[in-house]
C-alpha cells in the first residue's frame, strides 16, 4: 500500500518538552501542611518498605496500601465520575478512557476548579515536595550527591478508566526523562477485585533472569508477577530502559471499570543536564532481523507448467499467463468467480487505483476451508479457559505439539504453527487443512495467478520468493505491534502482502464482533512517519486527525473468515494485528505470507 505523507508533527501531550507547572507553589505549601495522606504518616515503616520494594522479582517494584485517607479519595473519587470525562484512546498498544492532563486543572474555570478541588490536592500531594522525597528515599531512584531529585514542576499523569475490553500491552515507558512511574488505584471501594476481573499490572521477566552484555534485552512471552488494582493502593516502580516490562492486563468485567490516576515523575538534575536518551524505547522497536525469502515450489513437472502457445490469442487473461494444468491445480482450492475474466479485470482495476483489495469466500467452503473453522471452533472450545489463566501469569506456558509462542511481548506476540516443516503425518485436521494451504500458497502457480490478479505483471516480471507465516492469535492474549520490523527492507522495491484469514464468525453476532472491531483481530496498515519528530511520541494518538489516533492509518482490514487480504506495501508503511480480545468468538488464524517482486529492466526480470 502507498502510503500518505502525514501532515506535521504537532506538539502533543506526551512530548518530552512539557509546560512547567503554575502550580509549584501550591505544591510546596503541600509539603508543608497536614495532608490528608496515611502514607507520609509510615515514615517510621520506611527501611521495611524500602527491603520489600529492593527484593521485589522480577524489578523492583511496590504497591503501597492506605495511601491517603479513605474519606478524602472518596471524594477525589465522586469528583472525578461526576464531573470528568474521558476520550477513548486507541491504537496499536492500547484501549482506554483517558482525561487530559491534570496539570491543566490550574488552567480551568473558577467553576471547574471547586468542583474538583479535593482532585486538585490530591496531584499537588502526589508532587508535593515532602511526597517525592519519601518516594526518593523508598525507592533510590535519584544520585542525591550528584543533586538529582524528582522534578515537582513537571506534572505528567491522567486520569484513566479501563472498562471491559481496555487494555495495555507490554512495555517499559522508558521515555524522556521519566524515572518513576506510579498508580493510584481509585476502583470501587466496596468491590474486591479478583484475578477473573483482569486488569492486573502484569510486570515481566528479561529472558535469563538478567540482560547480555552487549545484547538488547527482551522480556519472556508472559508476565512473571501480577498487581491486582485495589483500592487506594499507589504501584511504583522505577523507570528502566529495556528492563522496567510491564502492561495492563485486559479488563474481563462488566461490573466495574478500572479507574485510576497514572503518571510520572521525571528526573531533574542542576543546569537540567541529567543524561537520558528519549530513543530509548523506539531503538527497542526497531529491532528485529528479517526472515530470509524462499524459493516457490514447483508443484507440477515442467512439462505442465509451459505456458499455452499463441498467448495473445488466449480467452482470459488467466489463460495468457498459467498453463491449463496450472489452473486446474488451482481451481481445486479456489471459488470459480476468481477465475471469470470479468471479474478478475474488476480486481486488477481496484487494485490498480487503491494498491490494496480483499477477496471474500476465496477459497471453495465446501472442502478444507470449512473443515478448518469448525476445527479451530473446537480447538478453541478446549482451551479457553487455560489461555485465561496463561492471560494472568498463572499456568504453565508449554505450547501445543507443532506450535511455538513468538515474541517478545514488547513487539508480538501468537502462536506460530510450524508443522508443515515435519516430515510426518499431520495430527490433526486443523493442522493437515493448514499444510494443504501452505503448499498452495508457496506454489508457482499461485504466485503466477496472484500477480494477473492484482496487475503487477504489469509491473513487476515474477515473484521471485515468499516468506510463511502461519499465525494463531488467541483471545485475551495475542496481537502484533506497529514495529519498524514489519517495514519492508529497503533491498526490496516494495512487498506484495497475501494473506488468509479464518475466524468463527458463521453466526451472524459472531461476524458483527469482527466487522465492528470491538473484538480486535483486525489488521492495521499505517504510515511511519518516516521517523520524523519527537521519538517519544512514537505511538501517540494526540498527533492524529482524530480523537481514536487515525491520522497514520492507511487501511484497516476486518477479520473475515475465509477472506484473502492483498496488499502491496512500501517502504513506509507499518502493518499490525490488533489485540484479539478475550470477549472474542474465536481466535484469528490466519496464513500470512509476503512476496518478493522482481523489478523489470528492458524487459527482463532482476533477480
Amino acid at each position: 500500500m502507498k502510503r500518505s505523507k502525514r501532515q506535521g508533527n504537532g506538539a502533543t501531550s506526551t512530548q518530552h518538552e512539557k509546560k512547567r507547572s503554575t502550580h509549584a507553589k501550591g505544591s510546596s505549601d503541600a509539603g508543608q501542611v497536614s495532608v490528608p495522606c496515611t502514607l507520609l504518616d509510615q515514615s517510621d515503616r520506611l527501611i521495611s518498605l524500602r527491603e520489600k520494594y529492593t527484593s521485589a522479582e522480577p524489578f523492583s517494584h511496590i504497591q503501597l496500601r492506605e495511601v491517603f485517607d479513605e474519606v478524602f479519595l472518596n471524594a477525589v473519587r465522586n469528583e472525578i465520575i461526576s464531573n470528568c470525562t474521558g476520550s477513548l484512546k486507541e491504537t496499536d498498544i492500547y484501549k482506554v478512557y483517558q482525561t487530559g492532563e491534570l496539570r491543566n486543572l490550574d488552567a480551568l474555570s473558577t467553576e471547574e476548579q471547586r468542583r474538583l478541588r479535593n482532585l486538585r490536592v490530591l496531584r499537588d500531594i502526589l508532587y508535593s515536595e515532602r511526597f517525592r522525597k519519601f518516594l526518593m528515599a523508598l525507592t533510590g531512584c535519584c544520585d542525591e550527591s550528584c543533586g538529582e531529585c524528582l522534578d515537582g514542576d513537571l506534572i505528567d499523569c491522567s486520569i484513566n478508566v479501563y472498562t471491559r475490553g481496555c487494555h495495555l500491552l507490554c512495555h517499559d515507558d522508558a521515555i524522556g526523562t521519566r524515572r518513576l512511574s506510579y498508580i493510584l488505584y481509585l476502583t470501587e471501594p466496596e468491590h474486591t477485585w479478583t484475578q477473573e476481573d483482569g486488569g492486573s499490572l502484569q510486570l515481566f521477566r528479561l529472558r535469563d533472569g538478567k540482560p547480555v552484555q552487549g545484547a538488547i534485552p527482551e522480556p519472556e512471552n508472559y508476565s512473571h508477577t501480577s498487581l491486582l488494582p485495589e483500592w487506594n493502593t499507589l504501584a511504583v516502580f522505577q523507570v528502566l530502559p529495556g528492563r522496567s516490562f510491564h502492561a495492563v492486563e485486559e479488563v474481563r468485567t462488566d461490573e466495574m471499570p478500572r479507574l485510576s490516576i497514572s503518571g510520572w515523575y521525571h528526573v531533574r538534575a542542576p543546569d537540567d543536564k541529567t543524561p537520558v536518551d528519549p530513543a530509548a524505547s523506539l531503538r527497542q522497536l526497531q529491532t528485529g532481523a528479517h526472515r530470509p525469502f524462499l524459493p516457490l515450489s514447483a508443484e507440477l513437472s515442467a512439462s505442465c507448467a509451459v505456458l499455452s502457445q499463441g498467448s495473445d490469442r488466449a480467452r482470459t487473461l488467466l489463460d495468457a499467463a498459467l498453463s491449463t494444468a496450472e489452473l486446474e491445480y488451482l481451481r481445486t482450492y479456489i471459488q470459480p468467480v476468481y477465475f471469470e475474466d470479468a471479474h478478475v479485470r474488476a480486481i486488477r482495476k481496484r487494485f490498480r487505483r487503491e494498491s490494496s483489495v480483499q477477496l471474500h469466500d476465496f477459497l471453495k467452503i465446501s472442502g478444507e476451508a470449512s473443515a478448518l473453522v469448525a476445527a479451530l471452533h473446537e480447538t478453541d472450545s478446549d482451551a479457553r479457559v487455560r489461555w485465561q489463566r496463561l492471560a494472568a501469569g498463572g499456568e504453565s506456558s508449554d505450547d501445543p505439539s507443532g506450535w511455538r509462542t513468538v515474541g517478545p511481548p514488547h513487539r508480538q506476540r501468537y502462536l506460530e504453527y510450524q508443522g508443515y516443516l515435519d516430515s510426518g503425518p499431520p495430527v490433526s485436521i486443523l493442522e493437515g487443512t493448514l499444510n494443504c494451504f501452505q503448499a498452495l500458497f508457496a506454489s508457482r502457480s499461485m504466485a503466477r495467478f496472484l500477480m494477473v490478479l492484482t496487475g503487477l505483471d504489469a509491473s513487476y516480471g515474477r515473484i521471485r520468493g515468499y516468506r510463511c507465516n502461519i499465525r494463531r492469535f488467541r483471545p485475551g492474549l495475542d496481537y502484533t505491534l506497529a514495529t519498524y520490523e514489519t517495514l519492508v527492507p529497503r533491498t526490496e522495491p516494495c512487498l506484495l502482502d497475501a494473506t488468509l484469514c479464518f475466524v468463527d464468525d458463521r453466526e451472524q453476532d459472531s461476524a458483527e464482533a469482527w466487522r465492528s472491531g470491538e473484538c480486535g483481530g483486525y489488521e492495521c496498515y499505517m504510515d511511519s512517519g518516516d521517523g520524523d519528530g519527537d521519538p517519544s511520541v512514537y505511538r501517540d494518538v494526540d498527533d492524529a486527525d482524530d480523537a481514536n489516533g487515525n491520522a497514520n492509518q492507511l487501511l484497516n482490514l476486518p477479520p473475515v473468515s475465509n477472506a484473502l487480504s492483498l496488499v502491496l506495501r512500501d517502504h513506509d508503511v507499518l502493518r499490525f494485528v490488533k489485540y484479539v480480545t478475550a470477549a472474542a468468538p474465536s481466535s484469528r488464524l490466519d496464513l500470512a505470507f509476503e512476496y518478493a517482486l522482481a523489478e523489470e529492466h528492458n524487459g527482463k526480470a532482476s533477480q
